[in-house]
């Protein structure tokens, strides 16, 4: 008769204190300070100044060479092979939670009810939702391309993030809730606000949330044709949906992190005529240099998980119930030993599917809803803006690799004649 050995039960170690001491320093302080929620540009361009993205890949990648099983840092267990971040990401809601508690009481200050802070049948329920809504996008594509082509069409001659965001936004607000939503600055500026009170993790939603909510239901009523807000009115919710919570998700998502990311991508191709030539002439290869961009520098450069209950992997590591995991995407995104390319601008590695181990959208069941509409409008916004004339004043990126490890949104300014 024969039986199966076992692994032995591992328990996740403790880094060794200079590693622990190293992670904190170059990734967790960095991130907090520089706002998980709303970038602060004054810590961001320090950030960018001090290297310590670059400090961070290559400190993770020695930690990996040395050793690739997961540690301990503090309470949170660090990820170092992408294979087991791939098991974490790619692991059922119900055991890997999406929502750790510094995720959650952030977003509960601005989006409680959220599908991104979202747990069991109510997390379940709010997918189903937002996936039936977003399923109207390639319908609605001839649309946002319209939309997208009048707004960066407004633009100045000379663009910076400030104008370019402005510019999101109003994408964001006519995409989602219609042409009539486009003048509703206040909406976006309140969201903002809201955005910038959640760096400080508070415990309680904002006193600025009903007043917001109430606006947003305004322009959902209407249900305008041809928008997101329409969709919603023919998708069915359940009493835990939450349609108000979702807008708000997607109205940030399109209106300021996809901004800086589309932003980034065109003050790469301005520097790179090939690539923009292609981009402009390709919508393929326009989707590509934006996944690109957002590989080399993701604006989520870090997701966490919690579990729910206690959990064996193959190999016999333990995690129990409520321990915090951390995938680093700077650094999973730019490992030398395992990314081939891992500084260069490489739009075509994109052309034939997504990469392995790059995770900017998450992967699994918890990844972003809105993928295709966030591709859809950044390659339509790079291609609009590719059709002026574009020159990049700051700042000048090198012709060839490597890529700087940070790449500061707030500080890029475009001639579009």
């Amino acid at each position: 008769m024969s039986t199966t050995t076992l692994p032995a039960r591992a328990v996740v170690p403790r880094a060794a204190l200079p590693d622990a001491l190293a992670v904190g320093a170059l990734v967790l302080a960095p991130n907090l300070a520089q706002g998980l929620f709303a970038r602060r540009p004054a810590v961001v361009r320090a950030a960018a100044a001090a290297g310590v993205d670059g400090a961070a890949v290559r400190h993770l990648s020695a930690m990996a060479r040395r050793n690739p099983r997961p540690v301990r840092v503090g309470g949170t267990v660090l990820l170092l092979d992408p294979r087991d971040a791939d098991r974490v990401l790619e692991g059922p809601v119900d055991v890997y939670a999406g929502d750790p508690d510094p995720k959650h009481r952030g977003m509960a200050h601005f989006q409680p009810g959220a599908v991104t802070i979202s747990r069991g049948e109510a997390w379940r329920e709010r997918r189903r939702f937002t996936d039936a809504v977003l399923a109207s996008v390639p319908a609605l594509a001839p649309r946002v391309a319209q939309c997208v082509a009048e707004e960066i069409a407004r633009l100045p001659a000379v663009t910076g993030w400030r104008p370019w965001n402005r510019a999101f936004q109003r994408i964001a607000r006519r995409v989602v809730l219609g042409d009539e939503a486009a003048g509703d600055d206040a909406l976006s500026v309140t969201l903002e606000r809201m955005m910038a009170e959640a760096n400080r993790l508070p415990r309680r939603p904002s006193r600025r949330l009903p007043a917001f909510r109430a606006r947003v239901e305004g322009h959902l009523e209407r249900a305008e044709p041809g928008s997101l807000a329409a969709a919603i009115a023919d998708t069915p919710a359940g009493p835990d949906t939450e349609p108000g919570a979702q807008v708000t998700h997607w109205l940030f998502a399109l209106g300021d992190t996809l901004a800086a990311n589309a932003l980034r991508a065109l003050a790469v191709l301005g520097q790179r005529p090939a690539d923009a030539e292609r981009a402009l002439a390709d919508a393929d290869h326009a989707a590509a240099c934006l996944q690109e961009t957002m590989r080399l520098w993701p604006t989520t450069p870090m997701l966490s998980r919690e579990t729910r209950a206690e959990v064996v992997w193959e190999d016999g590591t333990v995690l129990p119930a409520g321990t915090r995991i951390l995938v680093v995407n700077t650094f999973f995104h730019r490992d030398p030993a395992r990314v081939p390319d891992a500084d260069a601008f490489v739009p075509g590695r994109w052309l034939d599917g997504p990469p392995p181990g790059v995770n900017h959208f998450s992967r699994g069941p918890q990844r972003c809803a809105g993928v295709d509409l966030a591709l859809l409008t950044g390659r339509e916004a790079l291609r609009a803006a590719l059709m002026r004339t574009l020159t990049i004043r700051t700042p000048r990126l090198p012709a060839q690799p490597p890529m700087p490890y940070a790449l500061d949104y707030f500080r890029i300014e475009a001639v579009l004649a």
